[in-house]
């Protein structure tokens, strides 16, 4: 440990310069993601949403500044300043968590006929504010989990979202591209059961959090991450060059690119602290 660092949290073993680097990492992605949802809600909304909107684009407003002021600090900014931060950040994760299951409520009671917005797509948007929100209470409160619990909690989470990632672009492409609906479907199909596996092995907890088990439950998932990661790579380049016939948002392509590419990173990271016999925890 660096003379500049203090452990602030003894039983986990995390550093101030840790707790600020996580902080920051987690909130200039999230942020970004956080500020694009409401812009993919906006446009999904009917042009009489005039409420709705509003509130969209103040989120949009919000998270930006965020992103911004989270890009303004560095590694060595104080800890104690980060701390608060990171409650500001979580307050507006919660806001506009509860602004995604206000409108998911409206939608499944027909209240917003005619509008674009999936179900799916608002719970899918209202899952990753949740997960941000509660990441940011946990460092906060130096409640990070035991590694073998986050490999599994982690995976669990990331593969229903690359589930739900297949199935948005399948219904988004247009009906004529028949190849790259089946190959949607096909990922679909292939993280639900990756997604069933994952839950196998967290309802077997702790007898299944061997070592040769979680590598082997990493080296899965990567393989498949990768896969679709590389299919949302080339699906972003074919809509950027109007190559493809769809109403997927450019930005929307490159936003879920962006985020199996943060769960290949989460993996990477897991399975070097597993092999490496590293204890630290995620």
């Amino acid at each position: 440990m660096n003379g500049d660092e203090t452990l602030l949290h003894p039983d986990t073993g995390v550093t101030s310069v840790l707790f600020v680097e996580r902080s920051l990492n987690e909130i200039r992605f999230w942020s970004r993601i956080m500020k694009e949802h409401s812009l993919f809600l906006r446009l999904g909304f009917r042009a009489e949403d005039t409420q709705l909107i509003q509130e969209a684009n103040q989120f949009y407003r919000l998270f930006e500044k965020i992103e911004q002021t989270a890009l303004s600090f560095t590694n060595q900014t104080d800890p104690e300043q980060i701390r608060r931060f990171n409650s500001e950040v979580q307050q507006a994760a919660s806001s506009i968590f509860a602004f995604k299951r206000k409108v998911l409520g409206l939608i499944l009671t027909c209240k917003l006929p005619g509008a674009n917005n999936f179900p799916l797509l608002v719970d899918h948007t209202s899952r990753e504010a949740n997960y941000f929100r509660k990441r940011l209470i946990e460092l906060n409160e130096g409640k990070l989990k035991p590694l073998p619990d986050a490999i599994i909690k982690e995976n669990v989470f990331f593969l229903r979202i690359m589930a739900d990632h297949a199935k948005f672009i399948g219904h988004l492409l247009d009906p004529s591209e028949r190849k790259l609906i089946d190959i949607a479907r096909d990922f679909s199909n292939d993280f639900d059961q990756l997604m069933y596996q994952a839950r196998d092995l967290e309802s077997m907890r702790p007898q299944s959090q061997t070592v040769p088990l979680l590598d082997q439950f990493l080296d899965q998932n990567r393989v498949s991450v990768s896969s679709l990661r590389d299919f949302k790579k080339t699906a972003r380049d074919l809509i950027e060059q109007c190559k493809i016939k769809s109403i997927i948002h450019p930005l929307l392509a490159d936003h879920v690119y962006r985020e199996a590419d943060r769960f290949l990173e989460i993996i990477d990271m897991f399975d070097a602290h597993l092999t490496g016999g590293n204890p630290q925890t995620h």
